[in-house]
């Protein structure tokens, strides 16, 4: 018995952070997928949405300053707690220049750090992965995914 709460408690602490005591998952696992894949393994729920993830009901879940899908805003403040120089960046950019005039098509950070197929932070991957968009080699896609087309630049008003 005493070997199989040994295995049992290393398996747990062997487990990302983001799925110990995580009830999330039970309804997000697509969302735990992709995270596990993503740059960012570590990172829990409530480090970025805050909510419980301890609780077993979605009401309870979803309670306590909880946030969805954030707003480019959110998302840059979310961010910005662990990419300081970054945030400190975009909220002096043209993108962000976009958004503030309420404009959506000022890029927000998902927009060139995550891979088109999961425009989500969930998604996103270290830049010197080669599917990622912020990746020396595919930042003039990135870029030009908005500023190579005219309509998009016409609705930015650039």
């Amino acid at each position: 018995m005493k070997p199989l709460l040994v295995l049992a408690v290393v398996a747990l602490a062997a487990l990302p952070a983001r799925t110990q005591n995580n009830g999330c998952i039970t309804c997000h696992d697509t969302q735990d997928e992709q995270l596990g894949r993503s740059v960012h393994p570590m990172v829990s729920c409530a480090d970025c949405h805050n909510g419980n993830e301890g609780a077993g009901e979605m009401a309870d879940a979803h309670a306590g300053g909880f946030i969805g899908r954030p707003k480019p805003a959110q998302m840059a403040a979310m961010c910005g707690s662990c990419h300081q120089e970054a945030a400190k960046d975009w909220l002096r950019s043209p993108h962000f220049e976009a958004r503030l005039k309420g404009n959506p098509a000022g890029a927000s950070c998902t927009d060139c750090h995550a891979p088109a197929a999961e425009l989500t932070a969930h998604g996103i991957v270290h830049s010197n992965r080669d599917d990622s968009p912020a990746s020396r080699l595919n930042i003039p896609l990135a870029c030009a995914r908005c500023h190579g087309n005219a309509a998009a630049m016409a609705a930015s008003g650039s």
